[in-house]
């Protein structure tokens, strides 16, 4: 060959080399779009940026989004929200070292925290020429624009400007941050040049734009800087290409469509797909570039080519962390992952109808039977389409174009029709001509077998036709008879002269022609219920083990060996979920492909299952039974009523990228509940309705990820929930449980990472930990009581007797203290008696000279001490059986204090002690307490102040009224004790003798405790006075304790409580009591006649007592006297006296049987009985009383206080019978009036007589009748009547009871219902407190009294 031919030849084939180039220049990534319907509110994506978790964030002209797979979250502005962006244009977004995201609008600068997802504004000066921002190796986080960087203080949560640049001629607009491996900071300006700081951030080098120089920095606005793999920094410029910084050479080398294939100058975006590639994103679309040659390859922008780009205008790039390609254009987003399952639709560009069955010619075309259009021809190599209609023009004669099946035989497509017609087409002449014509039915498929016979399954009458060299046969013999087959839908020869038939309905046929032999395969062979028919066979395809496969439309894959005996079918657990199969095909892999309406399912042969491949889009097509196919590249076509879906599984890589699992929502009682990054949540008790929701961001095949979740504590197993992202519970129990999710890819690679969250739920109240170890207890503790009660039941009934013995020694034992204890007070009290009594007597005449009566003194005051001691020794016996009950009265305080302060005023004198007396009390101030019981305690207090106060010492007693809330700051209280009262009464006894020690200060109030001796010397105390005066003190709900003085002495403080504060009262009080005063009774000087005449029994054992008795009533009284309860009987059988003074301890009867007889007996019971005893036990007392005793007197007894008991009672004997006859009347109730006050007596007294049966009368009724306030009326009630309304109340029902028992002959029980007492105990106890008798003594005295008149 010459060397011009060459040249001509080489010349002739340049342009088809070219062209050949150019054809390579189409891009390698099938992308799929995401745009506005998917979600994104605007569909410039200028930003996109992966954070460490995974998820997406998409900055747009239209806001912020955030894209895990599944959905967006948008973040916009809200002009009324200022946590929201200040405006929607993103110009950056960034993650800093928490990965709080970092966003730049045109307006503002923002932080998305990564643990609310909260945004927070931040102002500086140039907010609003913000455009970057960058995470530095260190941690740093900067913000760039205009001149000033800023960097965040993570401290301070603001912005901290940064003067690096003022050095530097950088006049404004910085677009690009970037650190290079040494931590060298390089900062470029749009229009100025790139800056090069050190890690001190000193300017150490500025590179600008030399016009004569080449290699200078790049001309045009520079729009960002990028680091590749091989540390090389590339700068981008929005007009002049691209260039990187050669270091080594101090050198820039460009690429633009200058000096390169580069397809514009507009570079907006760069990222690296591999180590040895760059992508660019430029304003004509993407451009790859070699990074070891340079090499710019554009990539052509085709919009109808399948998995192309949204649009050619390129902002953003970015490879994600599984590889994938990330590319924002003007108009959406695209995806590609080259482990996607790419799936691709062909769409018709005019109409089709339903497309159906498909097959490949020679050429690589695609041939598919239409509805409606004839015959549709597809190129997979030039995506053209070509439409074939049988009848022209085919818009208007779509019933004359719809083929149902085709076959391609050379260079003929036969087809038919779904009036059972079949027609030949020529691809070359592209015409039509009529073989065969059924008349009626759609024929589904057509066969030629390995003879060259045609098979025609027509729905006729005419049923399966065998065309064989131009004769038509429809009778078939099998087993020696002819017949035929009606509805076949597929056939499939397996053999020469072998053919499996699918049916319509009837089921599935192994035809052997040379044998004549037919085989049925029945339901109950496919293992399905006889009467169940398994539906339309949709395929029958062989494999290369000779395996049979068949789809059933209902009943899903098959699967049969050469004799057509079923192997295995493939359900749910095999894969196969939707049994509905439409198709099946066979790859060039022979890979077996199934086809359902939701799922592709690809045949794992290893596994022996069915693995779902799904997409959302073939989700839109409906598809067409028996019409799926495959090419001779491995693309499989399964046709539709929209289109044709199309996939290549060699295309496919296998997605080993398991996606991270994170928790992303909660909601409690159906309200959400901010999640952050707790890791631990804590439930209220009536929170037990949760829902959690989760995500795990993958971008591959989001829609294939699979969830399992499980609560521990509730659930043993995962729950496998495929594609759900919540889980819900309802009634947690209280408890601690743990929540856990993880997920799994497309392949079913499940990721070891789970995410968690630790919930506890509070029990309620009586479900709490405490409250079961009380129900456990509890419960214990019957279950114990119960055994130990059969425990103890058994033993003491195996050892009653012995127990019995024992008790009844204890009872014994016990009696015999208590008669020994009684017994030696009684051998005290009787001979102190008679000791005190003649000694008063002596004492009372004149006739003794001063030595013998100061004798006679001394006498008489070691008996009193005596007599004190003894008295002492049963306070103590009676304060700790706790029987102590105080007998309260009415009596003026300041009178009692001054007859104490007198009554030692001559010892302070004797002992040259200053003895003092503070009073802040009003001078008629009255108070109710037990006036013996707190005469002991003060003597007690100041007989201890006199024993321990040196001569010319000092001695106070101070009494004053402190409140609980004000003054009692001024006491110095022990730190346990309480106030519980209002006011108290506040005694104060001080000295300054010798003090207590610390160690004492708490032990003096022990019974027998004694500190030291007197420093009178004189005999030392029992040790039990403080100690019986805690005891009363606290009776009265008191305090007392001991306070050291400094430097010396002793302050001993008592507060009582007052019901009231105090405050001077104008009327003098009269009486002590306001129902039962002893004066009251005390008769005059002058004396009745008729008391002269009545008749004493004295009953004593010891005779000198019953002598000395005698001699004290003989001048008053007739006495008779007996030794013993049963001679005081034979007295008063002889003669009844008018009263009885009986001792108590006496032989053969003592003194409290001698009572119940005298009670018990109709006749006597009237008689007033007067118990005299030493027994000072208030359960001793308490017998006498329900003996029935009129009074009970301690030996030794004062002989005055005697001989005025019995005037009081056979005084009140002579009152009452006087009453008999009265009716209430105020004066007899002691209420003294005056005319001014008349009116205001008489209207109270007719409201108490109005109302006395009432229970609810009380002051408040009183005080709404009269019309005054309650203090008003209590003050004014109280002057007038010296009765408290509640007492004059009590009166007049008691006055009321005593007429109806002395008038009617209604029961007790009756008149204490009319008169409103509560409680017979409480009635008794105050009609006998008046009237001196029980209320039945009562009316039998009365009934005695009228018949003895």
């Amino acid at each position: 060959m010459t060397k011009n031919t060459l040249v001509l030849f080489l010349l002739f084939l340049f342009p088809y080399l070219f062209q050949s180039a150019n054809s390579k220049n189409t891009s390698p990534y099938f992308f799929t779009q995401i745009g506005v319907e998917d979600g994104l509110t605007q569909g410039t994506v200028t930003n996109i940026y992966q954070d460490t978790d995974g998820y997406l964030w998409l900055g747009t002209q239209g806001g912020l989004h955030r894209y895990d797979g599944y959905e967006f979250k948008v973040f916009k502005n809200n002009p009324t929200d200022s946590c929201s962006l200040t405006d929607n244009n993103v110009l950056d977004i960034g993650e800093d070292k928490n990965k709080n995201i970092w966003v730049i609008t045109d307006n503002g600068v923002h932080k998305i925290t990564h643990q609310t997802g909260k945004i927070k504004r931040y102002y500086v000066k140039e907010t609003r020429f913000m455009h970057c921002c960058m995470l530095s190796q260190s941690g740093d986080f900067f913000l760039a624009g205009e001149k000033f960087i800023y960097q965040y203080d993570e401290q301070g949560d603001s912005l901290v400007f940064k003067d690096w640049l003022s050095s530097t001629p950088i006049a404004s607009n910085i677009k690009g941050l970037q650190e290079d491996e040494e931590g060298n900071l390089y900062i470029a300006s749009s229009s100025t040049g790139l800056a090069v700081l050190n890690k001190q951030r000193e300017v150490i080098r500025f590179y600008q734009h030399e016009p004569e120089n080449p290699s200078s920095l790049i001309k045009g606005a520079i729009r960002g800087l990028f680091t590749d793999s091989r540390k090389r920094l590339w700068i981008l410029s929005e007009t002049a290409g691209i260039c990187y910084l050669d270091k080594e050479n101090e050198r820039f080398v460009h690429l633009n469509t200058d000096n390169s294939a580069l397809s514009s100058n507009v570079v907006r975006a760069i990222a690296e797909t591999d180590p040895s590639t760059l992508l660019l994103g430029t304003f004509s679309g993407l451009n790859r570039v070699d990074m070891q040659t340079l090499k710019v390859t554009p990539y052509k922008f085709n919009p109808d080519e399948p998995g192309t780009l949204s649009y050619y205008s390129i902002h953003s790039l970015l490879k994600d962390n599984t590889g994938a390609l990330w590319v924002g254009t003007w108009k959406g987003l695209n995806y590609y992952s080259p482990v996607r399952t790419q799936f691709y639709r062909i769409t018709p560009r005019e109409f089709t109808g339903l497309l159906g069955m498909g097959k490949e010619d020679s050429d690589g075309n695609i041939w598919f039977a239409t509805e409606g259009a004839g015959l549709f021809c597809y190129n997979p190599n030039t995506q053209s389409q070509q439409f074939y209609p049988k009848k022209s023009p085919y818009k208007n004669n779509y019933n004359s174009n719809i083929f149902k099946s085709l076959l391609i035989k050379g260079d003929s497509i036969i087809c038919a029709t779904n009036q059972g017609s079949v027609y030949l087409f020529s691809r070359k002449r592209k015409d039509y001509r009529l073989l065969y014509d059924y008349q009626h039915g759609d024929i589904y498929t057509l066969l030629n077998d390995s003879k060259g016979r045609l098979w025609i399954p027509t729905n006729a009458k005419t049923g399966l036709v065998l065309i064989d060299k131009g004769e038509q046969i429809n009778q078939f013999k099998v087993d020696g008879e002819n017949r035929k087959f009606f509805f076949v839908t597929a056939i499939k020869e397996i053999e020469p002269d072998i053919f499996i038939m699918g049916t319509l309905s009837q089921g599935l046929y192994k035809y052997d022609m040379q044998k004549e032999t037919l085989k049925t395969v029945s339901s109950a062979e496919l293992n399905l219920p006889e009467n169940v028919k398994p539906g339309t066979v949709s395929t029958i395809l062989t494999d290369s083990l000779q395996n049979i496969w068949v789809s059933f439309f209902g009943y899903g894959v098959f699967r049969f060996d050469r004799d057509l005996n079923l192997i295995k079918h493939y359900t749910v657990e095999d894969g196969v979920a939707d049994g509905y199969i439409y198709s099946m095909v066979s790859d060039r892999n022979q890979s077996l492909w199934a086809l359902s309406e939701n799922d592709l399912y690809c045949y794992n042969a290893e596994k022996d299952c069915f693995a779902p491949i799904r997409n959302e889009s073939h989700r839109a097509l409906e598809f067409t039974l028996h019409a799926g196919t495959t090419d001779t590249k491995g693309t499989l076509y399964f046709p539709g009523n929209k289109g044709i879906l199309c996939f290549n599984p060699s295309r496919m890589e296998k997605n080993t990228y398991i996606p991270p699992v994170y928790l992303t929502s909660l909601s409690i009682n159906n309200n959400p509940v901010e999640l952050g990054d707790t890791q631990s949540l804590r439930l209220k008790a009536d929170e037990t309705n949760i829902a959690i929701g989760y995500t795990a961001p993958d971008f591959i095949s989001p829609k294939q990820n699979q969830y399992a979740y499980q609560m521990e504590g509730v659930e043993k197993e995962w729950n496998y929930v495929r594609g759900r992202r919540v889980a819900y519970y309802s009634n947690l129990a209280p408890g601690t449980y743990n929540f856990k999710v993880k997920v799994s890819n497309s392949e079913n690679l499940w990721n070891p990472q789970e995410a968690s969250l630790s919930i506890t739920v509070t029990p309620p109240l009586y479900k709490t930990w405490w409250a079961y170890i009380l129900y456990i207890i509890t419960i214990g503790t019957i279950i114990w009581k119960f055994i130990y009660h059969q425990k103890v039941r058994h033993e003491l009934e195996s050892s009653i007797r012995f127990k019995q013995l024992e008790q009844e020694k204890m009872k014994e034992l016990h009696e015999e203290r208590m008669r020994l204890f009684t017994n030696f007070s009684h051998e005290l009290r009787t001979p102190l008696t008679l000791i005190i009594n003649p000694l008063e007597d002596m004492l009372r005449h004149s006739s003794f000279s001063t030595e013998v009566k100061n004798t006679l003194q001394l006498m008489r005051k070691n008996t009193q001490r005596l007599l004190l001691l003894v008295n002492n020794l049963m306070d103590v016996q009676k304060y700790d059986s706790q029987k102590m009950v105080l007998q309260k009265e009415k009596f003026e305080l300041s009178v009692f204090v001054q007859e104490l302060y007198e009554l030692f005023v001559p010892v302070a004198k004797n002992r040259n002690i200053t003895f003092t007396q503070k009073n802040e009390l009003p001078v008629d101030y009255y108070v109710y307490y037990d006036r013996q019981e707190i005469e002991k305690v003060l003597f007690n207090l100041l007989s201890n102040a006199f024993k321990f106060t040196p001569e010319k010492g000092t001695i106070e007693i101070k009494l004053s009224v402190l409140s609980s809330e004000n003054d009692v700051v001024r006491v110095k209280l022990c730190h346990f004790q309480h106030l519980s009262e209002d006011y108290y009464l506040h005694i104060q006894v001080s000295d300054n003798g010798e003090g207590i020690t610390s160690e004492d200060i708490e032990k003096i109030f022990q019974p027998f405790y004694r500190s030291s001796q007197d420093l009178h010397h004189q005999i030392a105390g029992s040790g039990i006075g403080l100690s019986l005066a805690r005891f009363i003190v606290e009776q009265h709900s008191g305090i007392i304790w001991a306070e050291n003085i400094v430097p010396t002495g002793t302050c001993m403080h008592v507060l009582l409580p007052l019901p009231e504060k105090p405050v001077s009262n104008p009327v003098k009080q009269t009486e002590s009591s306001p129902l039962m005063n002893v004066q009251e009774f005390i008769p005059s000087e002058k004396k009745e006649t008729s008391v002269i005449s009545q008749t004493l029994l004295l009953v004593e054992d010891n005779k000198d007592v019953l002598d000395y008795l005698e001699k004290q009533f003989e001048n008053e009284y007739k006495v008779l006297k007996a030794e013993n309860g049963k001679e005081a009987l034979a007295q008063i059988a002889i003669k009844i006296p008018e009263l009885i003074v009986s001792d108590v301890m006496m032989p053969e009867m003592d003194g409290l049987e001698l009572c119940r007889r005298i009670k018990q007996n109709t006749q006597t019971a009237h008689i007033p009985v007067i118990l005299l005893t030493a027994k000072t036990m208030p359960s001793q007392i308490t017998e006498g009383y329900n003996a029935g005793a009129d009074d009970y007197i301690i030996k030794p007894f004062d002989i005055g206080l005697l001989q005025a008991r019995v005037r009081n009672l056979l005084t009140s004997r002579i009152q009452i019978r006087k009453k008999y006859e009265k009716k209430i009347d105020l004066n007899e109730l002691g209420v003294k009036t005056s005319p001014l006050d008349e009116e205001f007596l008489k209207q109270y007294t007719n409201i108490v007589k109005a109302n006395f049966s009432n229970p609810k009368l009380d002051i408040d009724m009183i005080c709404k009748e009269i019309g005054m306030s309650r203090a008003n009326f209590y003050r004014k009630a109280k002057t007038l009547t010296s009765l408290s309304p509640a007492e004059m109340i009590k009166n007049l029902r008691l006055e009321a009871a005593a007429q109806m028992l002395r008038e009617t002959d209604l029961s007790v029980s009756e008149i204490l219902e009319k008169v409103a007492f509560s409680s017979s105990g409480y009635f008794a106890s105050c009609f006998k407190q008046v009237y001196g008798m029980p209320p039945k003594e009562y009316r039998k005295v009365n009934s005695t009294g009228k018949s003895t008149s």
